[in-house]
């Protein structure tokens, strides 16, 4: 019935299309204009009309049916398929056209049936009669779409219920007040007995006193010594819980490689070797002998060696520490300061008894940004990682065990850039403090595994004469911490902003102080181990400042390269002298009673140095770079005089009261 109609209704459209085209219909809105958009009515039809009709005047029941469907479709994209106007079919008409289409051939392609099909719905313009109808449109507006819907916090004096918000206010004020002393809030103390102790007596007999005698040749006392220095060598490597010895024996196996005894001989005969190489670099390393020319005209830094190996080629020195009870012991961290390019983190030990190879090796999952010994317990290694997780190894034990913090623990949200061990005394004992680019300086206790509680979480300030600052976020990254030695509830935290603020562990919402003056991040922060007032800073910003807690403004700002400063570290020796590192490869050494400007010597390696540190018992300096070694300097001229730290302070202040006037 459908084909039917589209046939008959074609040649009608036709017929009529010039009565529609003088047909006019208008819209108008509420308001009375006339809002009549242009017709698109029969265009498209009598066009295929015109041009598609057959020199004979025959049209085929095929062409007469696609024509009414274009012009169908172009009636129904002109808006009338919208349902606002809907011509209707006659029934008679209706079955006059399907009757004489069903008698229509079919046509076949290449043989094959013509499988097209009319469309589901036809919709056929109006007819004349249909045209002369009134036509009437409503205009309305179209729904608000909310893309965001925030509920506000705050009403206005116009709100209805503003007076029960301001009644809810005050009381909620009034019950703020009357806390404190109120009857309902009761502090208690409490109390555990203890229980009586019990006295234990106990006897032992006087122990049984015998006269013997002996004779000892210098031969004697040679090869006892010989002994005592060679079993002393062993237990140190076993004190790192590992071995030194990295070769293994072709010709025993695996049980052979497996012994102790084994193990113990080859790491023993691999320490005599290097030390009879190394007999005369140590000697200088400990100041036993004096290099060549040594004097204050002939001030320098001489190489003596350096710590290297496969395993640390092409890394990057990340961080180094010395162990509080064995002092050779040296461990160095890996880890990529970068975003990008991250690699696996590895933790080395080095020892003074075997300069070629480690002593003990740890892998990490993540890059190692800082390390720290424990003072109290000398076997506990702190390393913080690039991810925010820190570590706490027990090198004394091979079977890797350790702590390790987690999310649910606190775990760092950034990278742990510094790591210290804090003594609070007989009672409080020894805790470890992190500062992180999350914003948090964060204390960890390891009596119940790592708890964690937060002393500050770091806000930015504004500039000097910056009110208008505008803060993206009100977080500050934290980069380096330092504990006040007189006193270890204070400690300064250096930022990305370039402020250094001065905290305490007692009061965890505001600083106590802030000196502003570097304009890049600073790198490290440090007090001097001799000044109480006193303290250094770097920064990327090339500049390296001398500060005095009592003093805004730094006392002294040198620019030792147009790089930025990566570490600064003060001479556990002398209280005027400290040494840099620039990205540059510029290694230098300042003494501050020589020149308040410029390094008294540097040197320049071939890979710009990371980090740097001074010898905690012999007058070297080491030098970590990013390839992956360790370079180890001896001081010549700088060791410094000594004195008392009464002498080594006051040497101080002179040196910079030459350039401030302060005492």
């Amino acid at each position: 019935m459908r084909n039917s109609r589209v046939g008959g209704q074609s040649r009608k459209t036709f017929a009529q299309s010039d009565a529609q085209s003088a047909q006019k219909i208008t819209v108008k809105d509420d308001d009375g204009n006339d809002v009549t958009p242009l017709s698109l009515l029969g265009v498209k039809a009598a066009a295929s009309a015109a041009a598609g009709g057959d020199q004979s005047g025959a049209v085929s029941p095929k062409s007469e049916t696609s024509e009414v469907i274009e012009s169908h479709q172009s009636y129904s994209r002109s808006g009338w398929s919208s349902g606002t106007v809907s011509p209707g079919l006659g029934e008679e008409d209706a079955a006059a056209d399907g009757a004489a289409l069903e008698g229509a051939p079919k046509e076949e392609e290449d043989g094959e049936e013509d499988t097209r099909r009319m469309p589901d719905e036809v919709v056929l313009p109006p007819t004349t009669e249909e045209l002369e109808l009134p036509v009437s449109f409503n205009l309305s507006e179209t729904p608000t779409i909310w893309l965001l819907d925030i509920a506000g916090d705050k009403v206005g004096d116009e709100y209805p219920e503003v007076d029960a918000v301001r009644a809810e206010n005050t009381k909620y004020e009034k019950a703020l007040k009357a806390r404190v002393g109120n009857d309902k809030y009761v502090s208690r103390g409490a109390q555990t007995l203890n229980p009586l102790l019990k006295t234990k007596e106990s006897y032992m007999p006087p122990s049984q006193m015998k006269d013997s005698g002996c004779q000892s040749s210098a031969w004697d006392i040679h090869d006892v010594s010989a002994s005592a220095q060679e079993s002393s060598t062993v237990n140190e490597g076993d004190a790192l819980g590992g071995s030194g010895t990295r070769r293994k024996v072709a010709s025993g196996g695996d049980s052979l490689e497996s012994s102790e005894s084994l193990a113990a001989s080859l790491r023993l005969v691999e320490r005599l070797v290097t030390q009879n190489v190394f007999h005369d670099r140590h000697m200088m390393y400990r100041g036993m002998t004096a290099p060549s020319g040594e004097g204050e005209a002939n001030r320098r830094l001489e190489k003596l060696w350096s710590f290297n190996c496969d395993i640390t080629n092409g890394r990057t020195v990340s961080a180094m520490c010395w162990n509080s009870v064995r002092q050779d012991v040296l461990a160095v961290a890996f880890g990529q300061f970068e975003f990008a390019d991250q690699k696996e983190g590895l933790i080395v030990f080095w020892s003074l008894k075997n300069p070629e190879y480690p002593e003990r090796t740890i892998k990490n999952p993540v890059g190692v940004t800082s390390l720290a010994f424990s003072t109290k317990s000398p076997h506990l290694l702190a390393a913080g990682c690039h991810d925010g997780t820190i570590y706490v190894y027990d090198v004394s034990k091979t079977d890797g065990s350790c702590l390790k913090s987690t999310y649910a623990d606190g775990k760092h949200g950034d990278a742990v850039w510094d790591l210290q061990w804090v003594d609070r005394g007989t009672e409080r004992g020894e805790s470890l403090v992190s500062v992180s680019t999350d914003g948090r300086v964060t204390q960890w206790s390891i009596k119940k595994g790592l708890e964690h509680s937060d002393l500050m979480k770091l806000k930015r300030v504004a500039s000097k004469g910056g009110h208008g600052d505008a803060f993206i976020s009100r977080n500050a990254s934290g980069t380096s911490i330092d504990f006040y030695q007189h006193d270890p509830n204070l400690y300064l935290v250096g930022t990305e902003d370039g402020n250094i603020h001065k905290c305490s562990c007692s009061y965890n919402e505001q600083y106590l102080d802030t000196f502003q003056g570097h304009s890049g991040p600073v790198y490290r922060v440090a007090w001097s181990p001799h000044h109480a007032n006193v303290f250094a800073s770097c920064s990327a910003d090339w500049s390296v400042r001398v500060w005095h807690q009592e003093y805004s403004a730094p006392l002294l700002v040198a620019q030792p390269s147009t790089e930025p400063v990566f570490d600064i570290v003060w001479s556990p020796r002398c209280s005027t002298v400290m040494a840099t590192t620039c990205r540059d490869g510029m290694l230098g050494v300042w003494d501050l009673s020589t020149s308040l400007l410029d390094p008294v010597t540097s040197v320049k390696l071939p890979f710009h140095p990371t980090r740097v540190l001074f010898g905690s018992t012999s007058p070297v300096l080491l030098a970590g770079d990013s390839n992956g070694s360790v370079h180890v300097y001896r001081m010549v001229g700088l060791e410094g005089v000594g004195g008392t730290e009464e002498e080594q302070r006051k040497r101080l202040d002179t040196a910079l009261a030459a350039k401030d006037g302060v005492e």
